[in-house]
C-alpha cells in the first residue's frame, strides 16, 4: 500500500473521524463469511504452512480466527474488557457515560482510544500484525503497522479484506512493508504514535525500548515459555496416556508457539527417574515423529543443524551433568539442572528435575518469561494437594495452566499473556460535566 500522505491524513482523521466498536465487528463477519469459502482456506492454509506450521495446525489456527471473527464472539469479548455498557462506552458524546458525583461536582468517565497505536509484529508469525491491529481497531484506534521485511501475507489478506467490505477502516489502517533495521522509517512511525506495540524477543522489544520518546506508551507481547510438570505421585501412574497427549501436541505445534511445551520438569532429584520418564517420553515422541523424515531442502537443513547440536551435546555429555536419548526424528535430552529454556524444538525435548518445594524459587529468575503449564497425571493428585501445586506455579509466574492436549487451544475470553489486551489500547478518561 502507497502511503505517501499518511502523516496528514491521520492528523486528518484524529480531527474528523470517530471509528465505532459496531462499525469493525461487522466488517469482521463478513470477514469470517469469507473466511468459511473452500478456496480461501486452502489458500490461507498454504501460507502458514510456508510460515513454518503443520497443516493440523494451520486448519486449527484458521478455525480458531473464524470463530473470533464472528459478531456474537467480538460483542462477549467486547463486554468481558469494557463492560455490558461498551457500546455506550465508545459511542461519541458524555451524556451516557458512568457517573461521579463529589460535593458540587460531576464527573463521566467513558473509554476513548488511545489514538494512533504502530504496531511491530513478530517475524516468524504470519497474521499476528493483522489481529493486533484489529484489536486497535476495535478500540477505535488508528493503526500503524510493520509489516515482516519477509511479508506477513495472511496479515495483508486481513488488511485487505477488512478495507475492502469496509471502506471507512482505509483510514484508520496502514500496512508498512520496511525491515525492522530501517531506523529513519521506523523512528518517524513511532513519532507519530500514542503507543507501540512490539511483538517478539527482547531483542525487538529492547530495541523498541531505546527508540521511543518518553510518554509513548509502550505494549510488550514478548517471547514466552511453556512446558510440563510431573508431580511425584504421577510418576508411576498411568503416565503414558498424558505423555501421548503431550507428543502430539509437540508435533501439532513444532513447539514454534509461545504455548508449546519445551519440556518436562518432574518432582524428583534422582537421575535414574529423570533417564525412566526420559525413555518413556520418547517412546511417545518417536509415534508422532518416526514417519515425519524431511522432505524439502529446508527441513533437510534444519534437520542436519539439530544432529550437529545433539552430537555436540553428546560429546559435552562426558563432563557435564545431560544424557540425549535419540529417537528417530526426535529425542529427549535428560539435564541435572532445573534451567528453564527453549528446546531445540522440532521434537527435541528436554527432561529436568524441579522439586516441588522449588517450584517458585527456580521459576522465578524466568519472571515474565513463564506462559503456559500442563500438570501430568494431575487427576492422580487428592484436591488440596492439586490446588497447592497449581498455585504454586501461578506465583511463580504461570499464567495459563492446561491439560497436555490444550496447551496450544485457547477459548473465547482468554487473557493474553496474563491481560485483557484492548484495555492496553484505550483509555479512560474522565470529564467534569456542568
Amino acid at each position: 500500500m502507497n502511503h505517501s500522505n499518511w502523516k496528514s491524513e491521520l492528523l486528518n482523521t484524529l480531527e474528523t473521524e470517530r471509528l465505532l466498536p459496531r462499525e469493525v465487528i461487522s466488517a469482521c463477519g463478513r470477514v469470517g463469511e469469507e473466511l468459511k469459502r473452500a478456496e480461501i482456506r486452502s489458500r490461507l492454509i498454504s501460507l502458514l504452512t510456508l510460515g513454518g506450521l503443520s497443516e493440523r495446525e494451520a486448519a486449527n489456527r484458521l478455525e480458531q480466527a473464524e470463530k473470533m471473527l464472528r459478531p456474537e464472539s467480538l460483542e462477549r469479548l467486547m463486554a468481558l474488557e469494557f463492560g455490558p455498557g461498551w457500546e455506550s462506552e465508545f459511542s461519541p458524546g458524555l451524556a451516557e457515560g458512568r457517573l461521579f458525583s463529589e460535593s458540587d461536582r460531576r464527573y463521566v468517565q467513558k473509554w476513548r482510544p488511545l489514538g494512533v497505536i504502530f504496531h511491530i509484529g513478530a517475524g516468524n508469525m504470519d497474521g499476528i500484525s493483522g489481529f493486533s491491529a484489529l484489536e486497535g481497531l476495535l478500540t477505535g484506534n488508528i493503526n500503524l503497522v510493520k509489516l515482516p521485511g519477509t511479508g506477513d501475507p495472511v496479515s495483508a489478506w486481513l488488511a485487505e479484506e477488512l478495507i475492502r467490505l469496509e471502506p471507512k477502516l482505509s483510514c484508520f489502517l496502514y500496512l508498512f512493508p520496511i525491515r525492522s533495521d530501517d531506523r529513519k522509517a521506523m523512528e518517524e512511525l513511532a513519532a507519530a504514535a500514542d503507543a507501540v506495540v512490539v511483538w517478539g524477543g527482547d531483542e525487538a522489544v529492547r530495541a523498541v525500548r531505546q527508540s521511543v520518546s518518553p510518554g509513548t506508551k509502550i505494549v510488550e507481547w514478548g517471547d514466552r515459555l511453556s512446558f510440563a510438570y510431573l508431580p511425584a505421585a504421577s510418576i508411576n501412574g498411568e503416565l503414558d496416556q498424558s505423555l501421548r497427549l503431550l507428543a502430539r501436541h509437540i508435533a501439532g505445534t513444532d513447539q514454534l508457539l509461545c504455548s508449546s511445551c519445551q519440556g518436562i520438569f518432574v518432582d524428583t532429584e534422582k537421575g535414574g527417574t529423570l533417564l525412566e520418564v526420559g525413555r518413556r517420553f520418547l517412546k511417545a515422541l518417536e509415534t508422532e515423529y518416526a514417519a515425519r523424515a524431511p522432505k524439502t531442502l529446508e527441513e533437510r537443513k534444519r534437520q542436519a543443524a539439530i544432529a550437529l547440536e545433539l552430537r555436540t551435546g553428546e560429546l559435552e555429555s562426558l563432563h557435564e551433568r545431560k544424557r540425549i536419548l535419540r529417537g528417530r526424528h526426535c529425542s529427549v535430552t535428560v539435564y541435572g539442572d532445573s534451567r528453564l529454556e527453549p528446546s531445540l524444538q522440532y521434537g527435541n525435548c528436554w527432561i529436568r528435575p524441579l522439586p516441588a518445594s522449588s517450584i517458585v524459587s527456580g521459576l522465578r529468575p524466568y519472571k515474565g518469561k513463564l506462559q503456559t503449564v500442563s500438570v501430568l497425571g494431575i487427576q492422580n493428585l487428592e484436591e488440596s494437594a492439586a490446588s497447592r501445586l497449581e498455585e504454586r506455579l501461578l506465583a511463580a509466574g504461570a499464567v495459563r495452566l492446561t491439560s497436555p492436549a490444550h496447551l496450544s487451544v485457547s477459548y473465547e475470553g482468554e487473557p493474553h499473556d496474563g491481560e485483557f489486551s484492548m484495555r492496553r489500547y484505550a483509555k479512560r478518561v474522565s470529564v467534569q460535566i456542568p
